[in-house]
């Protein structure tokens, strides 16, 4: 695994947006889907510079007199893991895990829902179909876009593909069988194509069940949220059709006060979670390749705020954990000492050029 260049990912680029409006892949192989792809989103606007820290850069011991991470885990000449984020050196160190700097949009929009929108839709105005939907259809894989976090995403909306939501819950419920439904019920149109897809979701649920794999006893998942998402996720990528793509969540990452306790402890949650997950795939030796990205709307404001805290900012870093990654760093960290006109960090790596990284990973 290597760096990749500035040029070397200017080229990228260019390569990649010659096939739509905004660089995306335009595959020739259909139904030949190698791997899974999951998206993992923290919601709430991580803070990147705490994340993956630039340890020899003045300006971040000047702005964050109490923010600062003393105790940082170097793993490069000038960048350092949080001390949270430990578990993960054995898979920086073994190659299967890269980092992606200064992601986001240029004039980002510090309004969560519609940043929201905009990773979502893979464009900045945050308009039109999610990029889940369009990257299933652009591949022709008939097979259902599946979200595992509690709220959804949009990024699986508007394509052909059906999306499902569900919890560890929905499978412990009957779903084999479709209640009737009144023939005056179904004279209305609309009544009826939502019926329609309640019967094509179920009837995808009951196929699921049918495949998963029992996990081993022996996997220690954490017991939350994020851990129950992981060990659905482990089921259906040791099943024998795994979904080209799942969506997952981790929330809570909207830090304006006391962020050095409530950051720690979920970047534990989640470093915990992404080690018993890569532990897991061990015992599917015969599975497709897996990538993990794992995204945030936004990062955080450089200086430190009154409440201990970080207020919301523009560029961020990504993480990447999978089997075939190429590049153990992506992009360029962005300069602490050169700030946009709102002071805000200047982002190099666009998201939808980040999304074609990822899926090239799984292709």
């Amino acid at each position: 695994m290597k760096k990749l260049q500035r040029r070397q990912f200017l080229q990228l680029a260019l390569l990649t947006s010659a096939s739509v409006s905004f660089g995306w892949p335009n595959y020739s192989k259909a139904n030949k889907r190698k791997g899974t792809l999951i998206w993992l989103e923290l919601r709430g606007g991580n803070d990147g510079l705490n994340t993956v820290i630039p340890y020899k850069e003045e300006a971040y011991e000047l702005l964050r007199p109490n923010l600062r991470i003393e105790d940082r885990i170097p793993i490069t000449n000038e960048l350092a893991f949080h001390p949270a984020l430990a578990g993960l050196l054995p898979l920086w160190e073994a190659k299967q895990l890269s980092l992606a700097l200064g992601v986001g949009w240029t004039e980002p929009n510090r309004s969560h829902f519609k940043a929201t929108d905009q990773w979502a839709t893979a464009s900045k105005d945050g308009e039109g179909i999610g990029w889940l939907a369009k990257a299933i259809d652009s591949q022709n894989l008939k097979y259902p876009l599946i979200g595992l976090g509690p709220t959804g995403s949009r990024a699986m909306d508007g394509g052909e593909s059906i999306a499902l939501q569900f919890s560890k819950a929905d499978f412990k419920k009957n779903t084999s069988s479709f209640k009737e439904i009144d023939d005056l019920f179904l004279q209305r149109p609309l009544l009826k194509k939502l019926l329609s897809l309640e019967k094509r979701s179920l009837e995808a649920l009951s196929q699921l069940k049918k495949e998963l794999p029992k996990l081993p006893k022996s996997l220690d998942l954490p017991r939350n949220s994020l851990g129950n998402q992981f060990a659905l996720a482990l089921q259906l990528v040791g099943s024998p059709n795994p979904p080209p793509f799942i969506q997952m969540e981790h929330s809570g990452y909207d830090t304006h006060i006391n962020q050095k306790q409530r950051q720690g402890k979920l970047l534990k949650e989640l470093s915990d979670g992404l080690v018993a997950f890569h532990k897991g795939l061990m015992a599917f030796p015969r599975r497709s390749v897996v990538t993990i990205l794992i995204t945030s709307e936004f990062g955080r404001r450089l200086a430190q705020n009154g409440s201990g805290g970080t207020d919301h900012g523009s560029s961020s870093i990504a993480l990447l954990l999978g089997d075939q990654l190429p590049y153990s760093i992506l992009g360029n960290y962005p300069s602490l000492k050169i700030l946009d006109n709102r002071g805000d960090l200047i982002s190099s790596l666009a998201p939808p050029e980040l999304y074609q990284i990822a899926l090239d990973s799984v292709n």
